[in-house]
């Protein structure tokens, strides 16, 4: 699937490639009731998405007019549900805007959007690497058997204790940078 969108206060067209794998687990799996229920409520949900999204990068439109395109990956599964309900659709598609502010804070006007019919994506799609972050997963599958010693990796790793998802303070970030710059050096 092909969307069109426009960032915030400008005319500038983004292009989001809707793609679909079997490698990102579906959400959970929840009814058109249930998900109006979600929007209509004012308590935080634990419903989430699980997707993968692509640098931003440039690609030429119908008009070789230059474009910001992202490719943005979700289930197979929970693609044809979208396909077939569009309240689902719409959603899905406000968390993506969501998605893509949050992680390269670009603002997009989510209701000026338009599904194409005739497009199926824009440009060429480039790869993802997808991670598995299902932890308690991959806690279950590690080669010892004895439970003292998976206590002691999940206890190293410090993820009985800190979120998977964390926000961080400028400085953190900063401090993030600064180490990722010297790795590469």
């Amino acid at each position: 699937m092909c969307i069109k969108c426009y960032k915030c206060n400008t005319d500038d067209k983004f292009f989001i490639n809707l793609c679909q794998t079997d490698d990102i687990p579906p959400p959970e799996d929840i009814s058109e009731k249930e998900l109006t229920d979600i929007l209509n409520s004012n308590e935080p949900s634990t419903f989430r998405i699980p997707m993968s999204i692509s640098q931003p990068r440039l690609t030429l439109d119908k008009s070789d007019n230059k474009v910001d395109v992202i490719d943005v990956a979700i289930s197979a599964i929970f693609l044809r549900k979208c396909e077939r309900s569009l309240l689902f659709r719409d959603f899905l598609i406000a968390c993506i805007h969501e998605a893509i502010n949050n992680k390269y804070e670009i603002t997009l006007n989510s209701e000026n959007f338009i599904v194409l019919k005739n497009r199926k994506s824009i440009g060429n799609l480039i790869s993802h690497r997808v991670e598995n972050r299902d932890v308690k997963k991959g806690y279950d599958m590690l080669e010892t058997s004895d439970p003292e010693e998976k206590i002691k990796i999940m206890n190293s790793t410090g993820s009985s204790k800190k979120p998977l998802i964390q926000e961080i303070t400028s400085s953190e970030k900063q401090q993030l940078w600064t180490k990722i710059k010297r790795s590469r050096h």
